[in-house]
């Protein structure tokens, strides 16, 4: 496992090496997500109850930040995402740290390439608002075991009040105002036709909560991003982002529970 150095020594070396395949603000993304303390990340599972699992999948795994504190935690981890340069770009950080649990492949949430019921958990951090998340959300249901947990977090419309106004992390190729935009058309004509996103959707978290129980999960907690403390003998965890902006719902998070088959 590599221990909490590894990662920032090789960060620049790992930029250079695959800056062809990177944006901008791919490059920056990635600076940020590794210059957190990995800590944090750990501390953040701890307190889902995100630990001593036999095999967890990491969906939309992005650069794997995530996915690295979860196999530190757990035996087995699967990390997937449709972005095959992150994916390449991951695999590179698992051979320098020589972490073996972990397995990356690219692929769509919306067609997870796993069998049915193949892991006790699934963490989906800023990933399912950029797919078609009902369809999404089925194939997240579909390859848990019974009473495996599922993570998910959430952006309401608060969020993109910020993206308007305060134009964060703003890049060469990157202009939040025209995240926001793309936003909201492309969740008028989800909700109208079902098209899959150019970019994100919006999803509240009622309408969240109410998909993920009538997909046959039981919603355990919701809340702001960064506040679900699961398991109490952990340390309490610690946001990343902000519970509202401007007034309106910012960040959020819930965590379910596939029920058990009938007897």
């Amino acid at each position: 496992m590599p221990n909490d150095q590894t990662i920032s020594a090789i960060l620049d070396d790992l930029i250079r090496t695959h800056q062809s395949r990177l944006s901008a603000n791919d490059r920056a993304f990635l600076r940020r997500v590794f210059s957190t303390d990995p800590e944090l990340y750990r501390t953040r599972l701890r307190a889902l109850g995100f630990v001593g699992l036999r095999r967890v999948l990491d969906a939309g795994c992005g650069f794997g930040q995530w996915s690295l504190a979860l196999a530190q935690l757990n035996d087995r981890v699967a990390s997937v995402d449709a972005n095959a340069a992150r994916i390449r770009l991951l695999d590179d950080i698992l051979q320098r740290t020589a972490t073996g649990n972990v397995e990356a492949r690219a692929g769509r949430l919306e067609q997870l390439p796993y069998a049915d019921g193949s892991f006790d958990a699934a963490f989906c951090y800023i990933a399912l608002f950029y797919c078609d998340w009902r369809a999404a959300l089925g194939e997240l249901v579909r390859v848990l075991r019974p009473g495996g947990r599922l993570y998910v977090t959430g952006n309401g419309i608060g969020w993109y009040l910020h993206l308007w106004f305060n134009r964060p992390n703003a890049t060469s190729d990157y202009e939040p105002r025209e995240i926001v935009a793309r936003t909201f058309a492309d969740t008028v004509e989800y909700e109208r036709s079902g098209r899959p996103p150019n970019g994100q959707l919006i999803i509240e978290p009622a309408g969240l909560a109410t998909a993920l129980e009538a997909s046959g999960l039981a919603v355990l907690a919701r809340g702001a991003e960064g506040t679900i403390h699961a398991d109490q003998s952990a340390p309490p965890p610690r946001p990343f982002f902000e519970a509202s902006y401007f007034g309106q719902v910012g960040c959020y998070e819930i965590l379910a529970q596939k029920q058990e088959r009938p007897r």
